[in-house]
């Protein structure tokens, strides 16, 4: 069985459109042949009761007078009706002593009963009475010229069912100009919208002016709508690094990575505990905000990854994405937070100091969480480099061997050794202060 949603919404519209016009026109046809047969056959009731009684008259007034001329003038007038078919004039015994045309067999037509005008002819029958005679008369008129009446009645209806067919595929044709070829246009920016192109508009929409209004509804609400996917998105972006953002947004659930080679950062702002206690709450955190926002700066300036803040210390990787030469922006980044420190105790009159610590190693990285997503990093590398940080000393960068030994390798700077120190955890390591 075919369906009807098989088909375009278009010829849906148009289909059904057709079907309720069809369903009115016949509706129309069935009350106005209705209406127009009781009419005609009221008509031809009439106007054949009234030949009757001119027959009947006529019988009577030829029999009255003894002209019997007038009786064969009845038949000559009676031979001009067209619809007249067949007379019968008895006696009251049934004897038939007349009839038209002449030499009709009246035997079978005496039994027939009165008809209606369903059938082929409509009989009437009556008694007449003229000089003390008396009897019946029996006249059948054909129905014919009242179904050929009928008949025309039912071409006109169908000439204006198919004029009507005709108007409504053109209005139906009309209706999806203005309305269905519009919404098939948003239908079809909405499926691009649910395959993720969420940049699409209405470029041109026309039609109604309902439809009209829709188009400019509809492409104001993607615009707000693509203003807060932005912000969405920048908001993810402030929590997940950009890789990872896009891969949770295709859907990934589990995202996980490991790498050899990557660069671990820790720093702790020197001081700040100390200045905690002479301040506001809300200066301090205002404090904190100024620092960390300049670092978040430098950070995009090296091409860094921020991991996470605890407290008033600062975790950033390099390289766990494959980036190459993150050791050296990893450097170059560490000395500029120095000097951005200097230059913010000199503005804000305050005696910050940081303690930095680096490390390349192995790692492994993530996301954890259901409702709040984190993004973290563990492994050796994580833990050497807060070791880093922890046994150095204010304003100094400390690197690991490692660290330094594969920095040498790229470019040239200046490093103290400070033989082995011992580290929580690895026993002793040999650490250096990078100028």
């Amino acid at each position: 069985m075919i369906k009807l949603s098989t088909f375009p919404f278009k010829a849906q519209i148009s289909f059904l459109f057709i079907v309720i016009t069809l369903g009115l026109t016949f509706f129309y046809y069935q009350y106005n042949l209705n209406i127009q047969s009781r009419f005609l056959e009221n008509q031809f009731i009439e106007k054949n009761n009234l030949l009757f009684k001119t027959v009947q008259l006529g019988l009577e007034v030829g029999l009255q007078t003894e002209r019997f001329d007038a009786i064969q003038t009845v038949f000559k007038w009676a031979k001009k009706q067209n619809n007249l078919s067949w007379i019968i004039i008895t006696d009251e015994k049934k004897e038939v002593f007349a009839t038209f045309p002449d030499k009709l067999n009246h035997e079978p037509l005496l039994k027939l009963p009165l008809q209606n005008i369903q059938n082929e002819q409509y009989i009437i029958q009556g008694p007449w009475n003229g000089s003390g005679v008396k009897g019946y008369v029996k006249i059948a008129f054909s129905t014919e010229e009242l179904f050929l009446q009928g008949q025309k009645i039912l071409e006109k209806s169908l000439m204006i069912a198919t004029v009507v067919i005709l108007i409504s595929i053109l209005l139906s044709m009309q209706l999806s100009r203005l309305i269905i070829a519009p919404l098939e246009s948003l239908q079809k920016v909405i499926h691009t919208i649910a395959q993720g192109n969420f940049s699409k508009t209405l470029d041109k929409f026309g039609g109604s002016k309902e439809t009209v209004s829709l188009g400019w509804s509809f492409n104001l609400m993607m615009n707000e709508l693509n203003k807060e996917r932005e912000r969405s998105e920048n908001l993810l972006l402030n929590i997940l690094p950009k890789p990872v953002a896009l891969r949770l947004k295709a859907g990934e659930q589990k995202i996980a990575m490991s790498t050899d080679f990557i660069t671990i950062m820790f720093a702790d702002l020197v001081g700040y505990t100390q200045y905690s206690s002479t301040v506001s709450a809300e200066e301090l955190v205002d404090m904190l905000n100024i620092i960390f926002s300049k670092i978040d700066d430098l950070i995009l300036e090296f091409g860094l990854e921020k991991i996470k803040t605890i407290g008033d210390c600062y975790m950033v990787s390099g390289g766990i994405f494959g980036d190459a030469d993150h050791e050296i922006r990893m450097y170059q980044f560490t000395k500029r937070i120095i000097s951005m420190l200097a230059s913010h105790n000199n503005q804000h009159k305050t005696d910050f100091k940081i303690r930095i610590g680096i490390h390349r190693g192995k790692a492994v990285a993530g996301v954890l969480g259901k409702s709040k997503f984190v993004f973290d990093v563990w492994g050796d590398a994580v833990n050497i480099a807060s070791r880093m940080e922890s046994s150095g000393e204010p304003d100094r960068i400390q690197a690991s061997s490692d660290f330094t030994q594969y920095l040498k390798e790229k470019i040239e700077i200046s490093a103290i050794d400070r033989g082995k120190i011992k580290i929580k955890g690895k026993g002793e390591m040999n650490c250096f202060f990078l100028n």
